[in-house]
């Protein structure tokens, strides 16, 4: 499982304002929502989710850790009816580990 499928930027994609459209499965869904940049610097991107069914802030923080490096993610939000919060909260997390998973074979594989 993997919770974004899609990016596509909407103008300049890393300062702050800019926005960018995401499309992805979530509990047996498709979803599409905008997020827009609201603080970025060397080693964190903060967005804030401006339409689409969830509403929220994400935090991507990445730090030096021994040889390589720890990416974490922090979601705050709320989905009002979409499904109780505590399947929201088991869902989320296993969706966001598939994605560092997913992220991880990407940096990691051979040039």
């Amino acid at each position: 499982m993997a919770a974004v499928t899609t990016v596509q930027p909407l103008g300049d994609a890393t300062s702050v304002g800019a926005q960018a459209r995401r499309t992805g499965r979530f509990l047996g869904r498709t979803l599409r929502w905008t997020t827009e940049i609201t603080a970025v610097s060397g080693n964190s991107l903060d967005l804030t989710i401006v339409d689409g069914p969830m509403r929220g802030t994400v935090a991507y923080r990445i730090e030096a850790d021994g040889e390589g490096s720890r990416v974490t993610i922090r979601n705050v939000g709320h989905a009002p009816g979409f499904a109780p919060r505590w399947l929201l909260r088991f869902a989320m997390r296993r969706a966001l580990a598939a994605d560092l998973r997913r992220l991880k074979r990407i940096v990691e594989q051979p040039s």
